[in-house]
């Protein structure tokens, strides 16, 4: 029988060397291996070009973006 990796325990060197190739930002706690939210750049670029486009809007009709 194989163990499911994602209940698998890692060692802090197996835990780091599959952060450098994962796309989503892990935190390693006590063996396992734990999904940190916002790892991906696409919530960070939306949030720019949200912020882009709204702030003429809000300038327009005197309203402070605050964020």
């Amino acid at each position: 029988m194989t163990l499911n990796r994602s209940h698998a325990y890692f060692t802090p060197e197996e835990s780091l060397e599959s952060e450098r190739v994962s796309p989503i930002q892990h935190e390693y706690l006590q063996g396992q291996r734990v999904a940190m939210a916002r790892k991906s750049k696409a919530p960070a670029i939306l949030d720019h070009a949200l912020n882009a486009y709204l702030f003429p809007i809000a300038a327009e009709i005197d309203h402070p973006l605050e964020g």
